[in-house]
């Protein structure tokens, strides 16, 4: 058995590799920063460079002169979308290890132009579970539909746990054909799509029943009163980012409580890997986070 906690790490930690909102109250005794801001199938699509899916298929539009990672959007867009839509966060109150901040990245849906994806990775200083290390990144995608108001326009959400190890499982909901209907919860009067994440181990996951009990064991959930705050940072592109550094963004900080000093100075687009849990940079571009553009 403790040769297969060992395995439930972070997204994107080594293991044996198989498939298995926003502004809010801070999570109370959580230690999160306030800021501005699945043991399931084998039939997970193949990470890549956004390419398998067209990602990288033809010109973006004009996003005009305020579109500096070249997408097609404008930046101070992607942000207010980003904190707009951002699903309710939900992290149990009592974790030993919330402090996180989120790097994520938007761009036109490449089924859908009229749709924004979004790639977000929850970043926690440490987990603390089973086997525990310092750096935790946990991901999820959501397409959107900006023409529709939040939480409204949050069409698809698909949290994968624990990727590329023995305690992967993808987790999918949404109003589009096909999906269940996603957990809620309010955040400023409205109901957002929950994402969950287990206490201390923080797999992700879009219900609390396919949390509980994963991770031989490992993972539970709780729906939190509040929805987590962290900081949110706008990645930019591949070959056009908006930030090489997270502690000169500003996420990664004294100010902001973090302590680990392996994990200052982190380049989300760069080689290494986020402490010892996977590559940020593979994250951002890992077509499995792909969501549907709900036609």
């Amino acid at each position: 058995m403790l040769a297969l906690l060992a395995l439930g790490g972070g997204c994107g930690d080594d293991g044996v590799a198989v498939a298995d909102a926003s502004a809010g109250a801070a999570d109370a005794g959580g230690g999160m920063d306030a800021g501005a801001t699945l043991d399931g199938g084998s039939d997970v699509p193949d990470a890549g460079a956004d390419s398998a899916l067209g990602l990288d298929a033809g010109p973006p539009p004009d996003g005009g002169p305020g579109d500096h990672d070249g997408d097609g959007l404008d930046d101070a867009e992607e942000d207010r979308l980003a904190h707009a839509y951002l699903p309710f966060l939900s992290i149990d109150p009592t974790d030993d290890c919330a402090r996180s901040g989120i790097v994520y990245r938007a761009r036109p849906h490449p089924a859908d132009p009229t749709r924004v994806h979004f790639i977000v990775a929850l970043l926690f200083e440490n987990d603390c579970g089973a086997a525990g290390h310092v750096g935790d990144d946990e991901v999820f995608g959501m397409t959107i539909d900006p023409s529709r108001p939040a939480p409204e326009g949050i069409l698809a959400v698909r949290a994968i746990s624990h990727q590329a190890t023995a305690c992967q499982r993808i987790t999918d909901c949404g109003s589009c054909a096909g999906l269940s209907g996603c957990t809620t919860a309010l955040r400023e009067g409205l109901a957002y799509p929950v994402v969950f994440y287990s206490k201390n181990k923080h797999g992700g996951y879009t219900s609390d029943s396919d949390c509980d009990g994963a991770c031989f064991l490992t993972n539970y959930c709780t729906l939190a009163p509040t929805s987590a705050t962290p900081m949110l940072v706008n990645a930019g592109e591949p070959g056009r980012p908006l930030t090489n550094n997270l502690t000169t963004s500003g996420l990664v900080t004294d100010a902001n409580g973090w302590t680990e000093r392996s994990l200052f100075d982190f380049d989300p687009w760069g080689p290494s890997d986020f402490g010892g849990a996977g590559s940020v940079q593979s994250d951002l571009t890992d077509d499995a986070f792909l969501t549907d553009a709900c036609p």
